[in-house]
């Protein structure tokens, strides 16, 4: 049963990065961040960086049977807007209470890139390709 349940996980972990590298080469995607008042180009590092930090960090909080009242969150449990708005105005709890503490400026810059490109909405057309769209 656990080596099925692992194959399973990593059968997803594939699917996410498949997914999130084929959207970025598919396009230029950037985006503009609000926080930092710059425009973000992405790339399979930033993505890639991206992911493990929310994988590494996030989710050991916002996983399904978590015992810290942290709501379930992958990554398109909000839209592209949504997520930038989570990182412009730092309003959840695990960012007011020290919790992302421990992540860097540049850390924090591509977990943001990575849910950007993998939100609920990342085949906006209208999203794709410039920081002020």
């Amino acid at each position: 049963m656990k080596i099925r349940k692992n194959g399973v996980v990593l059968l997803g972990i594939i699917g996410v990065l498949v997914t999130t590298a084929a959207v970025v080469a598919a396009s230029s995607m950037r985006r503009f961040d609000a926080r930092t008042q710059t425009c973000r180009v992405f790339t399979r590092e930033n993505a890639m960086a991206g992911y493990l930090t929310f994988h590494g960090v996030c989710k050991s909080c916002h996983s399904r049977e978590n015992n810290k009242g942290a709501p379930f969150l992958h990554s398109e449990s909000k839209t592209q807007r949504g997520w930038s708005r989570v990182f412009e105005e730092m309003y959840p709890e695990c960012a007011k209470n020290g919790s992302w503490g421990s992540l860097s400026e540049e850390d924090l810059l591509n977990l943001n890139d990575y849910l950007y490109v993998d939100a609920a909405n990342h085949f906006d057309p209208n999203a794709v390709g410039s920081c002020f769209g």
